[in-house]
């Protein structure tokens, strides 16, 4: 179940997903009353049809709402810290929906145990008129009580397969978890951050592009080259290199040159507009398409302090996988396995 879900677009699970969680669990609390309503005619049915669409519609946008709400919160904070398995998203994907007719199946169990005699209809305690009830309220309240259990259970069987089978339901749910455990909120920060266009960030960034642009001296070994620089990102041409404590810099190639051909291929292209230092990359497993960073890049990468830059680099994270886990783009799997002549 894989989701490269793109964050301006989230708002549209975040109406989908409840949506078809509300209309399955109404359309399965209203399935309660259908064998009544055939015994019915008239005035009585009218309103009785009226009321529980009504009552149905409600309590599903209220209960629905309020679930998946819940649920959804816990599940972000926890695939923020370790992201979940696609098995454990799918079954938690349906969560809101058990425990809206869990609670439900309950309470239309309890009411065949019901003295209807002895059921009237609610009033509020500070309401001014004092009127006694009518027979048709009367007989609606009592008919509100006579849900049938067994039509119940089959129409949120019937709910549950169709749900199954709306592969956008999982991946609705998927990208609300995503969307909600990548906000910045979700990730330390440090207090020493600064202004994306402060006078010193911008200074540094000039001094750092100038130090690039010129070629090492040949007699420079690899281990001894600057570390400052982590990654690009973001760009054709490039718009953005990673830097310490998250920086990120504004930076162009010439056309002779990118990132590939910076300290004689140090840089890595691992997916479409991702490249990243070789030194920070533990592992390379071109059958998977996944590559493992260094715990030190991954503290770099939490630290990002462009938002745009920072959507775009959880885009590229494994799914199912722990943090420090990246996808390789398909196109690029056999380039790093002829770089590095892996069989």
């Amino acid at each position: 179940m894989t989701n490269h879900y793109k964050p301006e677009q989230a708002w549209k699970s975040f109406i989908f997903y409840p949506s078809a969680t509300f209309l399955i669990t109404a359309a399965c609390s209203f399935c309660a009353y259908i064998p009544l309503l055939h015994t019915l005619s008239g005035d009585l049915y009218d309103q009785f049809l009226a009321d529980r669409i009504q009552w149905a519609l409600i309590l599903s946008i209220v209960f629905s709402s309020f679930f998946t709400l819940c649920i959804t919160l816990i599940i972000s904070r926890s695939h923020s810290r370790r992201p979940l398995t696609k098995i454990t998203l799918f079954f938690w994907s349906f969560v809101p929906y058990f425990l809206y007719t869990a609670f439900f199946g309950y309470l239309f169990h309890r009411q065949k145990n019901i003295d209807l005699d002895k059921v009237v209809p609610y009033r509020s305690p500070y309401f001014i008129d004092n009127e006694p009830f009518s027979a048709i309220e009367i007989e609606l309240t009592k008919l509100s009580y006579q849900g049938d259990l067994s039509y119940y259970l089959y129409a949120i069987s019937i709910g549950f397969l169709i749900l199954a089978l709306y592969k956008g339901y999982r991946k609705h749910f998927l990208t609300m978890v995503q969307y909600i455990a990548d906000r910045p909120s979700s990730y330390p920060q440090e207090t020493t951050a600064v202004v994306d266009n402060s006078e010193e960030l911008l200074h540094k960034a000039e001094k750092l592009a100038n130090t690039f642009s010129k070629p090492p001296p040949e007699d420079t070994p690899k281990a001894k080259v600057d570390i400052e620089m982590y990654a690009f990102i973001y760009g054709k041409g490039f718009d953005y290199v990673i830097i310490d404590h998250g920086f990120t810099v504004p930076m162009v190639f010439d056309n002779e040159e990118g990132p590939e051909n910076f300290y004689d291929g140090i840089f890595l292209h691992i997916n479409d507009l991702l490249y990243i230092r070789y030194d920070h990359i533990m592992l390379i497993d071109v059958k998977k398409k996944i590559i493992i960073i260094s715990p030190l890049l991954q503290k770099v990468f939490d630290q990002i302090n462009k938002e745009s830059v920072k959507k775009k680099l959880l885009s590229y994270r494994a799914i199912g996988q722990p943090k420090g886990y990246y996808t390789i783009a398909p196109h690029l799997a056999l380039k790093l396995k002829k770089k590095f002549n892996m069989e």
